[in-house]
């Protein structure tokens, strides 16, 4: 849905694009609630077992990974690997072509000059 409306806007595709997100955020965070509540009945009032969530917790904001990702060459699982897949994406995203000029094109808008050029001295010198 993200792609047609990044496509062709559309106010009411983006309405119901929006929408559709805040369904999904709020049935995410629905879900993380009701784990974070299990997680806390099943530790009671064991102080042991919820300082170990808390060590855990602070340990594991420390680093941020990037969940496994899907290249031409299969599934990149090491953060080098990851990084080329990335950069290689970025890079056939952005390249226009191999070739940097296209001899047809080039040719036709040279032809076409020429032409536009010998119209106009043909109409200065009739006038």
């Amino acid at each position: 849905m993200r792609r047609l409306l990044h496509r062709r806007y559309d106010p009411v595709l983006k309405l119901e694009t929006e929408v559709l997100t805040d369904e999904i955020n709020q049935t995410i965070n629905s879900i993380k609630t009701k784990a974070w509540e299990e997680t806390f009945r099943q530790t009671g009032h064991n102080t042991n077992k919820m300082g170990e969530i808390a060590k855990n917790l602070k340990k594991n904001n420390e680093t941020f990974s990037i969940p496994p990702i899907q290249s031409s060459d299969g599934i990149e699982t090491t953060d080098q690997e990851k990084a080329e897949a990335i950069a290689e994406t970025f890079e056939k995203t952005h390249r226009l072509t191999e070739n940097h000029s296209d001899y047809r094109t080039e040719k036709h808008v040279h032809k076409q000059t020429k032409r536009i050029l010998k119209e106009k001295h043909t109409e200065l010198t009739n006038t």
